[in-house]
């Protein structure tokens, strides 16, 4: 199984500000960009669980889907105090279906990442 993950420095010299009201849903050729629910928790701790996906990340891996809910609830109110955005990445055909995360956060640190269920992540 391959596993991606990017990390992008982001250079700007002016202060950013930023409203994520109402939640920007994006579309590619391929993938949907949504707002992450509770409804992706299962997904979600697949992804934060996976030793392969974890081992790239100074992160703890999530050890039940309390720790994923706790979060996407962490996420969410990110997103409302507009400090930092995370998409759901789902297929165009399964919308309903998390596949992998994309954020920007620590937004005046400069840094992105993606990541991806590694089933996932070798597409393109």
């Amino acid at each position: 199984m391959a596993f991606c993950i990017l990390q992008v420095p982001v250079k700007t010299t002016a202060m950013l500000e930023f409203n994520f009201s109402p939640f920007p849903v994006l579309h590619t050729q391929r993938l949907t960009l949504r707002r992450i629910g509770n409804a992706d928790a299962e997904a979600l701790f697949f992804l934060r669980s996976n030793d392969e996906v974890m081992r790239f990340l100074d992160k703890e891996k999530a050890t039940g889907i309390e720790d994923v809910l706790l979060l996407i609830q962490r996420i969410d109110t990110d997103v409302v105090n507009n400090n930092s955005i995370t998409w759901a990445m789902t297929l165009k055909e399964d919308p309903g279906h998390l596949v992998g995360h994309i954020g920007l956060w620590r937004i005046t640190a400069r840094r992105s990442a993606i990541r991806f269920i590694p089933d996932y992540g070798i597409k393109g």
